[in-house]
C-alpha cells in the first residue's frame, strides 16, 4: 500500500507527504518578519496528523521568537469553508484580537476572509492571513491568498513511482519507503506589515 499526502507515520506501507511541520514554521516566520507578534491559528481537525504537524512547526517558530500562543487564539476548524467563517466570527468576538492568523488550510482561509469582509473587516488591513495548500483559486481569490504551496504534482509522481516499484516487487524484501517533499511560501496580498512597524 502507498499513501500520498495524508500518509500517517503509524500506518504500514510506503508513503509520500509534504513537510507539514516546515510549512507551519514558514507561515509563522513570514508573519513575524512582517512585524506581527500577536499571531493566532485556525486549526484543522484535532486528531488529524496534518493539523499536529502544522501546529508543531508554527509553535516552534513562535517559541523561537520568544512568543506563545494564548489558548483563546487557537480557533477551532476542520479544513472547511464553513469552519473558517465560524473562526472569523470567533476572531471578531475576541476582546484582544491577533493581528495575524495562520489558517491551516486554504479552504478555511477563504471562509475566514469572506466572513470578515461580510462583518466589515479588511484583509490585510485589520488582520493578515496565511493559508496552507495553494489550491488553484488562491491565485485568483481577491485578495490573492498568501499560502504554503504543496507540490501536489510531485507528490503524485513520487507516489506513482513507489506504487510501480511495489507492483514490480522490486522492494519485496525492503522496508517501507517514506518520502518527504519540501513546501514553499507563496506571498500574495493577504499579508502586510503590522501597523507601526
Amino acid at each position: 500500500m502507498v499513501y500520498a499526502c495524508e500518509w500517517n507515520s503509524q500506518a504500514d506501507g510506503s508513503g509520500v507527504r509534504v513537510d507539514n511541520e516546515s510549512g507551519g514554521r514558514l507561515a509563522v516566520e513570514h508573519l513575524l518578519a512582517l512585524g506581527h507578534t500577536d499571531i493566532g491559528f485556525v486549526l484543522g481537525p484535532q486528531q488529524n496528523p496534518l493539523t499536529g504537524s502544522r501546529k508543531d512547526g508554527a509553535l516552534a517558530a513562535l517559541h523561537q521568537a520568544g512568543l506563545n500562543l494564548p489558548a483563546h487564539w487557537a480557533l477551532s476548524g476542520d479544513f472547511t469553508l464553513d469552519s473558517g467563517a465560524k473562526a472569523a466570527q470567533d476572531w471578531a468576538a475576541l476582546p484582544v484580537r491577533p493581528t495575524a492568523m495562520f489558517c491551516m488550510s486554504d479552504q478555511m482561509a477563504f471562509g475566514f476572509i469572506a466572513e470578515l469582509t461580510r462583518l466589515g473587516y479588511a484583509v490585510p488591513d485589520d488582520v493578515s492571513v496565511v493559508g496552507f495548500d495553494d489550491i488553484e483559486i488562491a491565485h485568483y481569490f481577491t485578495p490573492g491568498l498568501t499560502t504554503i504551496r504543496q507540490p501536489r504534482f510531485a507528490v503524485g509522481c513520487e507516489a506513482a513511482k513507489l506504487l510501480t516499484c511495489a507492483l514490480q516487487k522490486e522492494q519485496k524484501d525492503e522496508q517501507a519507503s517514506h518520502t518527504v517533499l519540501p513546501v514553499e511560501l507563496i506571498v500574495r496580498a493577504t499579508t502586510a506589515a503590522r501597523e507601526g512597524t
